[in-house]
Protein backbone atom coordinates (compact mmCIF):
# COMPACT_ATOMS: atom_id res chain seq x y z
CA UNK A 1 0.00 0.00 0.00
CA UNK A 2 1.48 3.43 -0.69
CA UNK A 3 0.57 5.78 1.83
CA UNK A 4 -0.89 9.77 0.35
CA UNK A 5 0.49 12.85 1.33
CA UNK A 6 -1.41 13.33 4.52
CA UNK A 7 -0.41 10.07 6.33
CA UNK A 8 3.44 10.77 5.42
CA UNK A 9 3.16 14.12 6.79
CA UNK A 10 1.31 12.98 10.17
CA UNK A 11 3.83 9.93 10.34
CA UNK A 12 7.13 12.37 9.93
CA UNK A 13 5.63 15.05 12.72
CA UNK A 14 5.10 11.77 15.06
CA UNK A 15 8.47 10.23 14.16
CA UNK A 16 10.25 13.51 14.77
CA UNK A 17 9.17 14.95 17.72
CA UNK A 18 9.21 11.41 19.47
CA UNK A 19 12.97 11.33 17.80
CA UNK A 20 13.92 14.68 19.06
CA UNK A 21 12.84 14.00 22.93
CA UNK A 22 14.77 10.86 22.29
CA UNK A 23 17.97 12.72 21.20
CA UNK A 24 17.44 15.83 23.58
CA UNK A 25 17.80 13.30 26.31
CA UNK A 26 20.54 11.32 25.45
CA UNK A 27 22.78 13.53 24.12
CA UNK A 28 22.23 15.98 27.71
CA UNK A 29 25.37 16.93 29.16
CA UNK A 30 23.37 15.55 32.14
CA UNK A 31 23.35 11.76 32.34
CA UNK A 32 20.20 11.01 34.65
CA UNK A 33 18.04 12.97 31.54
CA UNK A 34 18.17 9.88 29.84
CA UNK A 35 15.91 8.08 32.57
CA UNK A 36 12.99 10.70 31.86
CA UNK A 37 9.55 9.21 31.46
CA UNK A 38 8.95 10.88 28.16
CA UNK A 39 11.75 9.03 27.13
CA UNK A 40 9.64 5.32 27.50
CA UNK A 41 6.57 7.29 26.18
CA UNK A 42 8.71 8.22 22.84
CA UNK A 43 10.04 4.80 22.95
CA UNK A 44 6.02 3.21 23.24
CA UNK A 45 4.97 5.69 20.39
CA UNK A 46 7.55 4.57 17.82
CA UNK A 47 6.47 1.03 18.40
CA UNK A 48 3.04 1.13 19.10
CA UNK A 49 1.91 4.48 16.69
CA UNK A 50 4.90 4.63 13.89
CA UNK A 51 6.87 1.15 13.01
CA UNK A 52 3.73 -1.34 14.06
CA UNK A 53 1.37 0.40 11.87
CA UNK A 54 3.83 0.62 8.67
CA UNK A 55 4.85 -3.22 9.22
CA UNK A 56 1.06 -4.11 9.27
CA UNK A 57 0.70 -2.17 6.11
CA UNK A 58 3.95 -3.13 4.35
CA UNK A 59 3.45 -6.86 5.02
CA UNK A 60 -0.09 -6.72 3.61
CA UNK A 61 -1.93 -7.59 6.90
CA UNK A 62 -4.26 -4.28 6.98
CA UNK A 63 -7.19 -6.79 6.76
CA UNK A 64 -7.02 -7.29 10.34
CA UNK A 65 -10.19 -9.29 12.26
CA UNK A 66 -12.15 -9.72 8.98
CA UNK A 67 -11.80 -6.23 8.25
CA UNK A 68 -9.95 -3.99 5.74
CA UNK A 69 -8.65 -1.48 7.98
CA UNK A 70 -5.89 0.58 6.22
CA UNK A 71 -8.41 3.28 5.59
CA UNK A 72 -8.38 3.96 9.32
CA UNK A 73 -4.94 4.15 9.82
CA UNK A 74 -4.95 8.01 9.12
CA UNK A 75 -7.86 8.30 12.31
CA UNK A 76 -4.98 6.89 14.50
CA UNK A 77 -2.01 8.88 13.46
CA UNK A 78 -4.15 12.07 13.78
CA UNK A 79 -5.33 10.85 17.28
CA UNK A 80 -1.58 10.20 17.87
CA UNK A 81 -0.61 13.68 17.14
CA UNK A 82 -3.50 15.36 19.36
CA UNK A 83 -2.95 13.37 22.62
CA UNK A 84 1.00 13.85 21.97
CA UNK A 85 0.98 17.44 20.94
CA UNK A 86 -0.66 18.72 24.50
CA UNK A 87 1.16 15.81 26.52
CA UNK A 88 4.57 17.70 25.64
CA UNK A 89 3.36 20.76 26.40
CA UNK A 90 1.96 19.42 29.84
CA UNK A 91 4.92 18.30 30.26
CA UNK A 92 7.69 20.75 29.29
CA UNK A 93 5.76 24.20 30.26
CA UNK A 94 3.34 23.48 32.71
CA UNK A 95 5.77 21.88 34.86
CA UNK A 96 8.13 22.84 37.41
CA UNK A 97 11.04 22.58 35.34
CA UNK A 98 13.55 21.44 38.70
CA UNK A 99 12.56 20.21 42.14
CA UNK A 100 12.06 23.06 44.96
CA UNK A 101 14.43 21.05 47.41
CA UNK A 102 16.63 17.94 47.44
CA UNK A 103 16.47 15.09 49.85
CA UNK A 104 19.64 13.24 50.57
CA UNK A 105 18.32 10.92 53.63
CA UNK A 106 17.71 7.73 52.37
CA UNK A 107 14.23 5.89 53.74
CA UNK A 108 15.46 1.76 53.96
CA UNK A 109 19.12 0.22 53.67
CA UNK A 110 20.26 -2.58 51.38
CA UNK A 111 19.58 -5.41 53.68
CA UNK A 112 16.49 -4.66 54.54
CA UNK A 113 15.38 -3.81 50.68
CA UNK A 114 16.00 -7.36 50.44
CA UNK A 115 14.23 -9.02 52.50
CA UNK A 116 11.16 -6.61 52.29
CA UNK A 117 11.53 -7.95 48.31
CA UNK A 118 11.92 -11.47 49.10
CA UNK A 119 8.56 -11.61 51.78
CA UNK A 120 7.15 -9.89 48.62
CA UNK A 121 8.13 -12.29 46.39
CA UNK A 122 6.87 -15.16 48.42
CA UNK A 123 3.51 -13.99 49.80
CA UNK A 124 2.72 -13.43 45.85
CA UNK A 125 3.96 -16.42 44.38
CA UNK A 126 1.90 -18.60 47.58
CA UNK A 127 -1.09 -16.39 46.75
CA UNK A 128 -1.23 -18.04 43.20
CA UNK A 129 -0.07 -21.48 44.23
CA UNK A 130 -2.78 -21.45 46.86
CA UNK A 131 -5.51 -21.00 43.90
CA UNK A 132 -3.50 -22.93 40.93
CA UNK A 133 -2.14 -25.95 43.00
CA UNK A 134 0.16 -28.07 41.38
CA UNK A 135 0.11 -26.10 37.58
CA UNK A 136 1.59 -22.82 39.26
CA UNK A 137 4.48 -25.10 40.21
CA UNK A 138 4.64 -26.80 36.50
CA UNK A 139 4.57 -22.95 35.42
CA UNK A 140 7.90 -22.18 36.68
CA UNK A 141 9.64 -24.24 33.86
CA UNK A 142 10.03 -21.98 30.61
CA UNK A 143 10.08 -24.66 28.18
CA UNK A 144 8.79 -27.72 29.84
CA UNK A 145 5.45 -26.51 31.19
CA UNK A 146 3.24 -27.17 28.46
CA UNK A 147 4.08 -30.76 28.44
CA UNK A 148 3.73 -30.90 32.87
CA UNK A 149 0.61 -28.85 32.37
CA UNK A 150 -1.11 -31.05 29.68
CA UNK A 151 -0.40 -34.13 31.50
CA UNK A 152 -1.93 -33.00 35.16
CA UNK A 153 -4.59 -31.85 33.34
CA UNK A 154 -4.47 -28.08 35.03
CA UNK A 155 -5.16 -29.63 38.45
CA UNK A 156 -5.81 -26.48 40.92
CA UNK A 157 -5.80 -25.86 44.74
CA UNK A 158 -8.71 -24.50 46.82
CA UNK A 159 -11.34 -22.40 45.39
CA UNK A 160 -12.43 -19.59 47.64
CA UNK A 161 -15.06 -18.39 44.84
CA UNK A 162 -15.34 -14.56 44.13
CA UNK A 163 -12.05 -13.97 46.43
CA UNK A 164 -9.85 -16.40 44.17
CA UNK A 165 -9.76 -12.99 41.90
CA UNK A 166 -7.32 -11.25 44.87
CA UNK A 167 -5.12 -14.18 45.07
CA UNK A 168 -4.90 -14.36 41.28
CA UNK A 169 -3.82 -10.99 41.08
CA UNK A 170 -1.50 -11.10 43.85
CA UNK A 171 1.13 -12.36 41.26
CA UNK A 172 1.46 -9.32 40.10
CA UNK A 173 3.37 -8.33 42.97
CA UNK A 174 6.10 -10.34 41.99
CA UNK A 175 7.37 -7.35 40.51
CA UNK A 176 7.56 -4.97 42.83
CA UNK A 177 9.15 -7.41 45.37
CA UNK A 178 11.82 -8.41 42.31
CA UNK A 179 12.62 -4.80 41.63
CA UNK A 180 13.37 -4.39 45.42
CA UNK A 181 15.72 -7.33 45.24
CA UNK A 182 17.01 -6.14 42.55
CA UNK A 183 18.19 -2.52 43.17
CA UNK A 184 19.46 -4.42 46.59
CA UNK A 185 21.45 -6.66 43.85
CA UNK A 186 22.94 -3.87 41.82
CA UNK A 187 24.34 -1.34 44.66
CA UNK A 188 25.59 -4.31 47.05
CA UNK A 189 26.64 -6.74 44.98
CA UNK A 190 25.23 -9.25 47.04
CA UNK A 191 22.77 -12.42 46.52
CA UNK A 192 23.61 -12.53 42.76
CA UNK A 193 22.68 -16.46 41.49
CA UNK A 194 19.35 -15.83 44.13
CA UNK A 195 18.03 -13.12 42.37
CA UNK A 196 18.69 -13.97 39.04
CA UNK A 197 17.49 -17.19 39.42
CA UNK A 198 14.14 -15.54 41.64
CA UNK A 199 13.88 -13.42 38.17
CA UNK A 200 14.23 -16.21 35.50
CA UNK A 201 11.29 -18.36 37.17
CA UNK A 202 9.19 -15.27 37.68
CA UNK A 203 9.52 -15.03 33.43
CA UNK A 204 8.77 -18.42 33.17
CA UNK A 205 5.41 -18.56 34.90
CA UNK A 206 4.71 -15.18 33.90
CA UNK A 207 5.31 -16.00 29.85
CA UNK A 208 3.52 -19.83 31.14
CA UNK A 209 0.04 -18.20 31.87
CA UNK A 210 0.36 -16.57 28.80
CA UNK A 211 1.22 -12.52 29.55
CA UNK A 212 4.45 -10.91 28.22
CA UNK A 213 2.91 -7.62 29.44
CA UNK A 214 4.26 -8.66 32.91
CA UNK A 215 7.70 -9.40 31.48
CA UNK A 216 7.68 -6.22 29.93
CA UNK A 217 6.87 -4.75 32.93
CA UNK A 218 9.42 -6.20 35.51
CA UNK A 219 12.69 -6.29 32.53
CA UNK A 220 12.23 -2.61 31.89
CA UNK A 221 12.76 -1.22 34.98
CA UNK A 222 15.26 -3.90 36.08
CA UNK A 223 17.13 -2.31 33.02
CA UNK A 224 16.95 0.83 33.55
CA UNK A 225 18.22 0.60 37.31
CA UNK A 226 21.16 -1.76 36.28
CA UNK A 227 22.66 1.22 34.52
CA UNK A 228 21.27 4.42 36.85
CA UNK A 229 23.04 2.17 39.76
CA UNK A 230 26.22 2.85 37.34
CA UNK A 231 25.78 6.67 37.23
CA UNK A 232 25.47 6.11 33.21
CA UNK A 233 22.59 6.17 30.74
CA UNK A 234 22.04 2.69 28.62
CA UNK A 235 24.24 2.60 25.65
CA UNK A 236 22.14 3.33 22.68
CA UNK A 237 23.89 0.63 20.19
CA UNK A 238 23.68 -2.01 23.16
CA UNK A 239 19.88 -1.01 23.88
CA UNK A 240 18.88 -1.61 20.44
CA UNK A 241 20.38 -4.98 20.55
CA UNK A 242 18.39 -6.32 23.18
CA UNK A 243 15.26 -4.51 21.89
CA UNK A 244 16.00 -7.06 19.11
CA UNK A 245 16.37 -9.35 21.20
CA UNK A 246 13.20 -8.77 23.18
CA UNK A 247 10.97 -8.36 20.20
CA UNK A 248 12.32 -11.42 18.82
CA UNK A 249 11.75 -13.75 21.88
CA UNK A 250 7.81 -11.73 21.69
CA UNK A 251 7.62 -13.13 18.76
CA UNK A 252 8.89 -16.48 19.34
CA UNK A 253 6.13 -16.34 22.50
CA UNK A 254 3.26 -15.30 20.18
CA UNK A 255 3.63 -17.97 17.76
CA UNK A 256 4.05 -20.80 20.14
CA UNK A 257 2.06 -19.22 23.48
CA UNK A 258 -0.78 -21.78 24.49
CA UNK A 259 -2.75 -19.16 27.43
CA UNK A 260 -2.44 -20.28 31.13
CA UNK A 261 -0.59 -24.19 29.39
CA UNK A 262 3.20 -22.51 28.65
CA UNK A 263 4.97 -22.96 24.92
CA UNK A 264 3.93 -25.18 22.31
CA UNK A 265 7.46 -25.53 20.91
CA UNK A 266 6.12 -27.61 18.46
CA UNK A 267 3.91 -24.95 16.69
CA UNK A 268 7.14 -22.91 15.87
CA UNK A 269 7.89 -22.58 12.30
CA UNK A 270 11.32 -20.56 11.52
CA UNK A 271 10.35 -18.10 9.13
CA UNK A 272 12.68 -14.68 9.36
CA UNK A 273 9.58 -12.85 7.46
CA UNK A 274 7.13 -14.16 9.84
CA UNK A 275 9.05 -13.87 13.16
CA UNK A 276 9.75 -9.76 12.09
CA UNK A 277 6.29 -9.30 11.58
CA UNK A 278 4.71 -11.13 14.51
CA UNK A 279 7.46 -8.84 16.46
CA UNK A 280 5.00 -6.63 16.19
CA UNK A 281 1.72 -8.15 16.07
CA UNK A 282 1.39 -6.31 19.96
CA UNK A 283 1.41 -2.68 17.98
CA UNK A 284 -2.52 -3.66 16.63
CA UNK A 285 -3.93 -2.44 19.63
CA UNK A 286 -3.34 1.03 17.44
CA UNK A 287 -5.48 -0.30 14.23
CA UNK A 288 -8.63 -0.78 16.65
CA UNK A 289 -7.98 2.98 18.13
CA UNK A 290 -7.56 4.25 14.87
CA UNK A 291 -11.69 2.62 14.14
CA UNK A 292 -12.68 3.86 17.45
CA UNK A 293 -11.15 7.63 16.41
CA UNK A 294 -13.81 7.35 12.94
CA UNK A 295 -16.65 5.39 14.21
CA UNK A 296 -16.87 7.38 17.67
CA UNK A 297 -19.59 8.71 18.25
CA UNK A 298 -21.11 8.05 14.49
CA UNK A 299 -21.86 4.53 15.31
CA UNK A 300 -21.96 4.65 19.22
CA UNK A 301 -22.07 7.40 22.08
CA UNK A 302 -19.31 8.51 23.72
CA UNK A 303 -18.57 6.06 27.42
CA UNK A 304 -18.30 9.41 29.51
CA UNK A 305 -17.23 8.39 32.72
CA UNK A 306 -18.34 5.03 32.82
CA UNK A 307 -14.30 3.38 33.21
CA UNK A 308 -13.98 5.18 36.75
CA UNK A 309 -17.31 3.56 37.73
CA UNK A 310 -16.78 0.61 36.50
CA UNK A 311 -12.72 0.74 38.03
CA UNK A 312 -14.13 1.52 41.76
CA UNK A 313 -17.09 -1.78 41.03
CA UNK A 314 -14.35 -4.03 39.82
CA UNK A 315 -12.02 -3.69 43.39
CA UNK A 316 -14.95 -3.25 45.18
CA UNK A 317 -15.79 -6.92 43.41
CA UNK A 318 -12.13 -7.96 43.78
CA UNK A 319 -12.30 -7.75 47.39
CA UNK A 320 -15.89 -9.73 47.59
CA UNK A 321 -17.70 -6.16 48.46
CA UNK A 322 -20.17 -6.08 45.50
CA UNK A 323 -21.00 -7.41 42.22
CA UNK A 324 -19.03 -6.45 38.48
CA UNK A 325 -20.49 -5.33 35.68
CA UNK A 326 -22.39 -7.90 33.36
CA UNK A 327 -19.99 -6.88 30.38
CA UNK A 328 -17.11 -4.32 30.38
CA UNK A 329 -18.02 -0.93 28.58
CA UNK A 330 -15.79 -1.40 25.71
CA UNK A 331 -17.57 -5.18 24.62
CA UNK A 332 -20.16 -3.12 22.63
CA UNK A 333 -17.90 -0.82 21.22
CA UNK A 334 -14.84 -4.06 19.89
CA UNK A 335 -18.18 -6.25 18.76
CA UNK A 336 -19.64 -2.79 16.93
CA UNK A 337 -16.22 -2.61 15.20
CA UNK A 338 -15.54 -6.61 14.18
CA UNK A 339 -18.68 -8.18 14.91
CA UNK A 340 -19.17 -10.95 17.68
CA UNK A 341 -17.03 -13.63 16.03
CA UNK A 342 -13.77 -11.38 15.26
CA UNK A 343 -14.03 -9.31 18.39
CA UNK A 344 -12.77 -11.60 21.18
CA UNK A 345 -9.21 -10.42 22.92
CA UNK A 346 -9.69 -7.19 20.75
CA UNK A 347 -8.03 -3.93 22.50
CA UNK A 348 -7.00 -0.30 21.96
CA UNK A 349 -4.41 2.19 23.18
CA UNK A 350 -4.65 4.06 26.32
CA UNK A 351 -5.70 7.46 25.09
CA UNK A 352 -8.25 5.88 22.60
CA UNK A 353 -10.22 5.54 26.28
CA UNK A 354 -9.28 9.11 27.21
CA UNK A 355 -11.30 10.21 23.57
CA UNK A 356 -13.96 7.21 24.32
CA UNK A 357 -14.63 9.57 27.49
CA UNK A 358 -14.53 12.76 26.39
CA UNK A 359 -14.21 13.07 22.17
CA UNK A 360 -11.85 15.20 21.03
CA UNK A 361 -11.92 18.04 23.50
CA UNK A 362 -11.27 14.72 26.03
CA UNK A 363 -8.26 13.66 24.77
CA UNK A 364 -6.72 17.31 24.24
CA UNK A 365 -7.39 17.69 28.28
CA UNK A 366 -5.76 14.14 29.44
CA UNK A 367 -2.61 14.43 26.76
CA UNK A 368 -1.85 18.04 29.03
CA UNK A 369 -2.58 16.31 32.14
CA UNK A 370 -1.03 12.92 31.18
CA UNK A 371 2.09 14.96 30.17
CA UNK A 372 2.10 17.19 33.74
CA UNK A 373 1.72 14.18 36.12
CA UNK A 374 4.59 12.67 34.09
CA UNK A 375 7.01 15.40 34.81
CA UNK A 376 5.24 15.48 38.65
CA UNK A 377 6.86 12.06 38.79
CA UNK A 378 10.23 12.64 37.29
CA UNK A 379 10.16 16.00 39.83
CA UNK A 380 9.45 13.99 42.75
CA UNK A 381 12.16 11.49 41.92
CA UNK A 382 14.85 13.82 41.63
CA UNK A 383 14.09 15.10 44.59
CA UNK A 384 15.87 12.32 45.73
CA UNK A 385 17.29 9.77 43.51
CA UNK A 386 19.95 8.11 45.14
CA UNK A 387 16.53 7.08 47.89
CA UNK A 388 16.68 3.07 47.22
CA UNK A 389 13.01 3.30 47.98
CA UNK A 390 12.42 5.99 45.30
CA UNK A 391 13.95 4.24 42.42
CA UNK A 392 11.69 1.33 43.07
CA UNK A 393 8.66 3.60 43.12
CA UNK A 394 9.95 5.50 39.70
CA UNK A 395 11.21 2.60 37.95
CA UNK A 396 8.57 0.59 38.78
CA UNK A 397 6.29 3.57 37.47
CA UNK A 398 8.23 3.40 34.19
CA UNK A 399 7.01 -0.51 33.82
CA UNK A 400 3.71 0.47 34.64
CA UNK A 401 3.27 3.37 31.48
CA UNK A 402 3.70 0.68 29.52
CA UNK A 403 0.45 -0.87 30.77
CA UNK A 404 -0.82 2.76 30.62
CA UNK A 405 0.12 3.66 27.36
CA UNK A 406 -0.62 0.18 25.63
CA UNK A 407 -4.02 -0.98 26.93
CA UNK A 408 -7.00 1.20 27.48
CA UNK A 409 -9.02 -0.47 30.08
CA UNK A 410 -9.06 1.54 33.39
CA UNK A 411 -10.27 -0.90 35.42
CA UNK A 412 -7.03 -3.57 34.92
CA UNK A 413 -5.17 -0.49 35.13
CA UNK A 414 -6.17 0.71 38.07
CA UNK A 415 -5.96 -3.02 39.71
CA UNK A 416 -2.47 -3.28 37.97
CA UNK A 417 -1.76 0.12 40.01
CA UNK A 418 -3.38 -1.19 43.56
CA UNK A 419 -0.67 -4.70 43.42
CA UNK A 420 2.53 -3.06 41.62
CA UNK A 421 2.52 0.26 42.71
CA UNK A 422 0.63 0.11 46.13
CA UNK A 423 2.98 -1.91 48.38
CA UNK A 424 6.39 0.45 47.19
CA UNK A 425 4.29 3.43 48.57
CA UNK A 426 2.78 2.02 51.30
CA UNK A 427 6.62 0.84 52.36
CA UNK A 428 7.85 3.68 51.60
CA UNK A 429 4.93 5.82 54.10
CA UNK A 430 6.21 3.80 56.88
CA UNK A 431 9.56 3.98 56.44
CA UNK A 432 9.07 7.42 56.21
CA UNK A 433 7.46 7.84 59.49
CA UNK A 434 10.26 5.82 61.03
CA UNK A 435 12.49 7.57 60.03
CA UNK A 436 10.83 11.06 61.12
CA UNK A 437 10.14 9.58 64.41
Amino acid sequence: MILNINEIILIFAIFALNLYVLLKSFNSKFWIKAFQPKVFISLNILYYCVFGPLVYLYSGRSFFRNLETSPYYIWGWIGTLVFYLPNLIGYYFLSPKYPSEFIKKKTINLKSMFNIGLILTLVSYLSFLIIRGRTALDYLSLFGSFNAVISSGFQQGYNFGELNNIFLEGVNILIPGIILMFISLCYSGKNKTFTYGIIYFTISLFISIGFRSRVIMLLIPCYFIYYFSKNRKPPVLLSTFYASILLTASSFIEITRVYFAGLDITKFDFDLNKLFVTAFMESNTFITSSVIFETIPRELPFIGTRPLLEAIVKFTHLIGLGDKFNEPYYTEIITMIYGAKDAEGAAHLGFAEYYLMGGWIGLIISGLLFGYFLKRLWIWFLCSPEDYMRQAIYFTSIGFLYMVFSRGFMPQIFTFYIFLIGPLLLLNTIYENKNNL
